[in-house]
């Protein structure tokens, strides 16, 4: 409808096209401000993000597949067309349901009546906070809507710190009161948030909840319909169930619509796929392959969850060994995703690395590249390619060295950090030692060169203090602290007050992470009875 911001013109209700400039209102004029916008907010949106986004690509992101899931899509297309007051819809479900492949569905069908989009996931930086949400929704409607950018520009330029005030403010001035504030209806956007529960930020993640329950209610023309996903977490429950949120929220239960059929489909049309790929190792199997029975049998063992299925025909048509075989190794297996983890698991771990690799990338702070992670362990690109070689059907491997490694979903991770699931493939707190003394070697090396590209370096010195803290609320924290590795700390603890303070606060500072780095280094010399009185230390801490 808009192709750029420089030349729509608002009257009233009507759009006239100018060449150089667009009135909105009586007095206020674009005058090329898309760009202008854009360096506003440079630096606080999230552009990996939006639903369609590479990053997301990466990361195997799609769409429901061709027939399936389409009853809980009409649901959710019957509630975008309605004019009530339930502007929200809050659709939940259990881990590996679907929900981000029907929020991924719904953003691709809405076309150019998507507003604007957030897709959180876990450990992936600045997709697992608050922190870039609302300026990264802003930027993408006002790109929507070009009359918008000369409003939240003008915004920002009379209070440069909208984006460091509370999420509340935020959405009010840089959001409401620009869409308020256009004379004339807008279209109806859709914006679309999936996977609340991967954001780590839950107290600011319920502030986001209740806002948008509290802008409906008073400001009901706001032309918006919000698509929020989750599972059904506590925290998450209980911010729809207040009582002004509950009155403008449509809540769709997932498990309200079976999805035995769907599953059903998915399974034969990526069997067919398989065949397809290694027709040469399954031409003296019975066709059809598998048979109807087994399918069902499939279907059963999925309890309805689609990351069941999705790692099942991940694992038996990649990586190494017969898809015969390996399909008749999960016919053995227990129903449900955790057998199946185990089954999948109890193939990858052959080398003397893998659980040490596997475990590292479950208790990272985020996502790094294939070559950071081999600088964290200390390991050759080769050996820990090696140590990975089973696991492709569970995490997302990369061929380039330069590239995130990542779990396909982060119920992986839920089983794996739960000894009362994962057993004898539990990853233990302890070996967030091994990961701290990864950082140290990195800082000792590297901190001297003051390299903020350095990847592994970057995330060392934003992230050691929390390793080493997750480490000793594994353990007796006077034991610890006295071992060889705590000993090992307190040295590097004293050499960077006394060598590396100022590159080390550089590279944070460039991290963004200031205070909560200050928290964490606090409480380290605290626990290790260091730095008490050291004026630069006691500077950086209280600045």
């Amino acid at each position: 409808m808009f192709q750029s911001a420089s030349d729509v013109h608002i009257e009233g209700s009507t759009f006239n096209n100018t060449r150089d400039q667009t009135n909105i209102g009586r007095d206020l004029i674009i005058h090329n401000s898309n760009n202008a916008l854009f360096d506003l907010l440079k630096g606080h949106i999230v552009p990996d993000a939006a639903y369609n986004s590479m990053a997301r690509q990466a990361e195997y992101a799609t769409t429901c597949q061709p027939e399936t899931r389409e009853r809980v899509l009409r649901d959710l297309q019957d509630w975008a067309g309605r004019d009530d007051d339930e502007a929200v819809c809050w659709l939940y479900g259990p881990a590996g349901s679907g929900k981000s492949m029907i929020a991924h569905t719904i953003a691709e069908q809405c076309g150019d009546k998507l507003g604007a989009s957030f897709f959180f996931s876990r450990g992936k930086g600045s997709r697992s906070v608050t922190t870039g949400l609302l300026p990264t929704l802003a930027y993408q409607l006002a790109t929507r809507v070009p009359p918008l950018q000369v409003l939240m520009r003008r915004a920002l330029q009379s209070d440069p710190l909208i984006l460091s005030q509370t999420l509340n403010d935020q959405f009010r001035k840089l959001i409401v009161g620009p869409i308020l504030a256009i004379n004339g209806p807008l279209p109806r956007m859709f914006v679309v948030i999936d996977a609340l529960d991967e954001c780590s930020d839950e107290d600011l993640l319920v502030e986001v909840v209740r806002l948008l329950g509290d802008a409906f209610a008073t400001a009901r023309q706001l032309p918006f319909r919000f698509l929020l996903t989750s599972r059904p977490e506590e925290h998450i429950r209980n911010a729809f169930a207040r009582p002004m949120t509950r009155s403008k929220t449509y809540s769709v239960a997932l498990q309200d619509f079976p999805a035995r059929d769907d599953i059903r489909t998915y399974l034969h049309s990526q069997f067919v796929n398989i065949c397809s790929d290694h027709e040469v190792y399954l031409r003296e199997v019975p066709k059809p392959w598998p048979s109807s029975a087994v399918l069902e049998e499939l279907v059963e063992k999925s309890e309805g969850l689609f990351i069941y299925v999705s790692t099942l025909v991940k694992y038996v048509g990649q990586g190494d060994g017969l898809p015969g075989e390996k399909l008749e190794a999960v016919r053995r297996i227990n129903p449900g995703i955790d057998p199946l983890y185990k089954q999948v698991l109890s193939a990858a771990l052959r080398t003397p690395n893998s659980r040490r690799v596997i475990g590292t990338i479950m208790l990272l702070c985020r996502t790094l590249t294939i070559s950071a992670l081999a600088q964290l362990l200390q390991l050759t690109l080769t050996a820990l390619r090696h140590a990975l070689r089973g696991c492709h059907s569970i995490l997302i491997i990369p061929d380039e060295d330069d590239e995130d490694i990542k779990c396909y979903h982060a119920s992986l991770q839920d089983f794996l950090i739960d000894h009362d699931r994962s057993h004898d493939y539990f990853v233990d707190p302890e070996q967030h030692e091994t990961i701290t003394q990864g950082c140290l070697h990195i800082m000792a090396s590297g901190l001297d060169h003051n390299t903020i590209n350095d990847d592994p370096l970057w995330y060392a010195c934003q992230y050691w203090c929390y390793h080493f803290s997750a480490r000793l609320s594994s353990g007796r924290v006077s034991v610890i602290t006295k071992s060889p590795f705590g000993l090992e700390v307190k040295d590097l603890v004293e050499k960077l007050m006394d060598e590396w303070l100022r590159p080390w606060m550089y590279i944070i500072g460039y991290g963004g992470n200031v205070t909560e780095v200050q928290q964490m280094v606090l409480s380290t010399c605290t626990q290790l009875k260091v730095g008490a009185f050291h004026p630069a230390l006691h500077y950086y801490l209280h600045i």
